[in-house]
């Protein structure tokens, strides 16, 4: 599972893609798609999410870790 998976499979499920549309400026539909398929993020865009959400360093880290 990809570090996008698990960010959309976890973090993501409090934030509304409409809300995550405000904070970030990517469309609600491409983060519907990027939802449907995270695998498709790229990185820059998971970046911009991950600082959108405020994630500590030690979420990041779980995340990245699967754990």
């Amino acid at each position: 599972m990809t570090t996008a998976e698990l960010l959309f499979g976890t973090e993501l499920k409090s934030v509304s893609l409409k809300g995550l549309n405000k904070r970030t400026g990517i469309p609600v539909r491409t983060l519907h798609s990027w939802k449907e398929d995270p695998t498709k993020i790229p990185l820059a865009k998971l970046r911009k999410i991950v600082r959108a959400i405020d994630l500590t360093d030690e979420e990041i880290v779980k995340l990245i870790r699967g754990k």
